[in-house]
């Protein structure tokens, strides 16, 4: 068998989601440094999958503080919670929820809310961000890391010419 180059590797969803976040751990720690999460602070991380955004979050907070994960994946974010709550001393929850629907997000106030790469998968992210501003203490922060597809480009751009057939040409 050839050798697999891919970055993630070949796995299961919940592994290859550990590894992306593993991957985006660079950017996402000096954002959690940057915004003061400190000891005793409490934390909701929706979209949460296996837990890697968590895992750092609980670093952070310690064992004086809370940080609640919500996923449609029960069973990622169950198997998530396990290997969280053996590595790291910290209150961790989870809460198996579809974010797409209806449902209102865990009360808060949290003094931070948090969401990588999840309102894109939502067919109303404008909701959600209501419904996590709703659960934000006063003075907490929302933190949102996501793509914005209105800002793809490809440089330099490609010069099409389609011989004014609008792309089709016959042979």
């Amino acid at each position: 068998m050839a050798e697999d180059n891919y970055v993630l590797q070949r796995s299961s969803e919940a592994e290859r989601l550990r590894r992306q976040g593993r991957l985006v751990e660079n950017m996402t720690r000096p954002l959690l440094e940057k915004i003061g999460l400190c000891p005793g602070m409490s934390c909701l991380d929706i979209g949460c999958g296996p837990g890697e955004a968590m895992r750092l979050m609980g670093e952070m907070v310690g064992d004086t503080g809370t940080v609640v994960g919500i996923d449609i994946d029960g069973t990622a974010g169950r198997s998530g919670m396990d290997r969280l709550r053996a590595e790291i001393e910290c209150n961790f929850q989870f809460i198996e929820q579809d974010l797409s629907g209806s449902n209102p997000l865990p009360q808060g106030p949290f003094d931070l809310v948090f969401g990588r790469l999840v309102l894109i998968h939502l067919p109303d992210p404008i909701a959600m961000l209501r419904k996590m501003y709703a659960v934000t203490k006063p003075g907490g922060v929302i933190l949102v890391q996501d793509y914005n597809g209105t800002s793809f480009d490809i440089q330099p751009r490609p010069k099409l010419d389609f011989g004014g057939l609008g792309g089709c040409q016959a042979a």
